[in-house]
């Protein structure tokens, strides 16, 4: 199979909305971080305050997304990217609504921690759902390399989007509308991607309890 028809079966497994959601629902990622600092930075003059923001804001995430990852295994990507992107949009939006030159710094840290700590890592979810044993057992050999070529240069052009997003939006419609398209992008895509039909392909991952019962069934079927 060339690559070109490796491509075309990928889209005729999922389809270009799939495609298209699993890749506007990065970008807030992308924009939040240099979003937050830009705006809190300018709006209160103080760039310590904007960086702490940030770097609370990039922490936040670091700690939640294997949080939520694991609740993902656990009752499925659908129910959990929902509430994450409707709470991140929240948080995101939020942000903008409490920072002011007089804001204060408790208020602003709380809302990046609130935003960060909910928001969504799309790409490694979209990852799960090219699982072999899943959507691409469907698709030869030959697919996995534009599969993961896909991937990557999906997740390098949010990366190069976001901060381009940023300084255009911010000439345009001040810092603030940054990180307000942002928050638009992830309540739209973001639950876009969670509620996709992509979302029924990630299993569930039973508990040990139900492991340990799988097991001796098995063990007494067998004996």
């Amino acid at each position: 199979m060339s690559a070109i028809a490796a491509y075309r079966a990928l889209l005729r497994i999922v389809g270009p909305a799939y495609i298209l959601v699993a890749f506007l629902g990065r970008i807030p990622l992308a924009i939040s971080q240099l979003g937050v600092l830009v705006l809190v930075s300018e709006t209160t003059g103080r760039y310590g305050v904007g960086g702490a923001a940030a770097g609370i804001l990039a922490i936040s995430n670091a700690i939640g997304s294997p949080i939520f990852g694991t609740l993902s295994d656990r009752i499925g990507q659908r129910p959990v990217v929902l509430v994450q992107s409707l709470v991140g949009a929240a948080g995101l939006a939020g942000i903008v609504a409490v920072t002011d030159p007089d804001a204060s710094k408790g208020a602003i840290f709380v809302m990046a921690a609130l935003a960060g700590f909910a928001m969504p890592q799309v790409g490694p979810l979209a990852r799960v759902r090219w699982r072999p044993s899943r959507v691409t057992r469907k698709i030869s050999a030959a697919s996995s390399m534009p599969r993961s070529a896909y991937e990557g240069a999906a997740d390098e052009a949010s990366f190069v989007l976001g901060p381009a997003t940023i300084g255009v939006l911010a000439i345009v419609a001040e810092p603030s509308g940054a990180l307000l398209a942002a928050a638009v992008l992830l309540a739209v895509f973001g639950s876009s991607f969670a509620i996709h039909p992509t979302s029924a392909l990630v299993g569930h991952v039973p508990s040990s309890a139900a492991r340990a019962a799988i097991r001796c069934g098995r063990a007494s079927s067998s004996s």
